[in-house]
């Protein structure tokens, strides 16, 4: 059995399989296995996408509208709501 290494790329979670890739599996004949080893160059579980940068951006203009809505509150009371929605935002 004949063994052959290729890299590739990952773009927005998609696996991208390069032609040259696909003409080596084409002319493989029999059976033929494909292993794929995902090494991480770095641990970006902290890094924050784009997506989440947004999603967290809506929520605090919807959490600024609210707040400038209900007036009523005292300013040491609307930063004590900004803070418990920040921290619950912090921990999803």
């Amino acid at each position: 059995m004949n063994n052959k290494t290729f890299e590739v790329e990952i773009k927005d979670g998609i696996l991208v399989i390069p032609p040259e890739i696909q003409d080596y599996v084409r002319q493989c004949q029999g059976n033929t296995k494909v292993s794929i080893t995902i090494i991480s160059s770095s641990d970006n579980s902290d890094d924050i996408t784009e997506k989440e940068r947004q999603k967290a951006k809506a929520i605090l203009q919807r959490s600024k509208k609210h707040a400038q809505s209900n007036i009523s509150k005292s300013v040491d009371e609307l930063w004590s709501d900004f803070n418990k929605v920040k921290g619950i935002i912090s921990l999803s």
